[in-house]
């Protein structure tokens, strides 16, 4: 696929989160043409007052007629499959329902890409790998119905300033003057930027490969080293159920299945290397707080969700 291929359409499933509110002004800026498919008519009417350009479809991935009539109506080029139910303590008290969305829906994507002869990129994440809770098991078979599909995926880790991630929590808890809620004061995240999400999905999509799955290098952070640009007032919780000290992007297993590039990983079926190392947010690149705090200013400016 050209990656400036004119008068392309795209289908952003879950469009109305943090990654396609930030991926729409740039598929925009290339002059494609951009729908959005998602369940919440609350966020799409908000999405709509930033970009009316766009078509907004409601429906959910698991109604497979649903989401038929919308490809068949906008006829997209690429579908970039990013609904998902992904809160971890939901996930674990509703795991048929995770199945539904994350599994069911994802399959839902595959068969109707495949049958109109559409490309698809799934966003996966770091929890894929080695799963210890609900939403990373689906996800890592997810990730398997796509690229046994020949379809592409993208895993990463926590994205800065995201709709339920812990630094929005932070920041509020800290303005209202309360304690942050700590799980494991050396427990370690992967940090990435939004704008390097984004350049994965490109990457993604520009790539000759498929049937593989693209990681972006990323530092990582201490939660404790998180939580006291915010406050020093912090309270020890402990892990929740589901919860990993350290997350993986690349296990040992993947390894010998990857090329190493100077800023990805790309993981495919063959063996290519001797490498068993996996790649964690324990041995990663770890942020300084000054460089934690450099990497966050521009969130902390807006102050707000993203």
């Amino acid at each position: 696929m050209n990656l400036f291929l004119k008068k392309m359409n795209i289908l952003i499933s879950g469009g109305t989160g943090s990654l396609g509110n930030y991926l729409t002004p740039s598929l925009l800026k290339l002059k494609y043409m951009v729908a959005i498919f998602s369940r919440d008519e609350y966020k799409q009417a908000t999405m709509r007052q930033k970009y009316p350009e766009l078509k907004y479809y409601i429906g959910d991935v698991r109604d497979f007629k649903r989401l038929k009539e919308v490809v068949l109506d906008f006829k997209p080029n690429l579908i970039i499959h990013a609904a998902a139910m992904k809160r971890i303590e939901v996930c674990e008290e509703n795991p048929f329902e995770t199945v539904l969305t994350d599994i069911a829906g994802g399959k839902n994507v595959v068969e109707i890409s495949k049958e109109k002869n559409i490309d698809a990129i799934a966003i996966s994440t770091d929890k894929a790998v080695k799963p210890v809770n609900v939403y990373g098991m689906c996800k890592a078979i997810q990730e398997r119905i796509f690229t046994n599909a020949g379809f592409n995926c993208v895993r990463y880790g926590n994205v800065v300033g995201s709709r339920g991630s812990v630094i929005p929590l932070f920041k509020k808890l800290a303005a209202e003057g309360k304690p942050l809620p700590v799980t494991n004061p050396k427990m370690t995240r992967f940090m990435l930027l939004l704008e390097n999400a984004v350049g994965l999905i490109f990457e993604a999509m520009k790539s000759e490969k498929k049937g593989v799955i693209f990681v972006r290098k990323s530092p990582s952070a201490c939660v404790e080293d998180i939580a006291s640009l915010f406050s020093n007032k912090t309270v020890l919780v402990g892990e929740r159920p589901g919860e990993k000290i350290h997350e993986v992007l690349v296990s040992e297993e993947e390894m010998p299945r990857t090329i190493e590039t100077e800023n990805f990983f790309i993981i495919g079926k063959s063996v290519c290397n001797d490498k068993h190392q996996e790649y964690t947010s324990e041995n990663t690149k770890r942020l300084t707080k000054p460089e934690l705090k450099e990497m966050l200013k521009e969130w902390l400016k807006k102050g707000e969700e993203i």
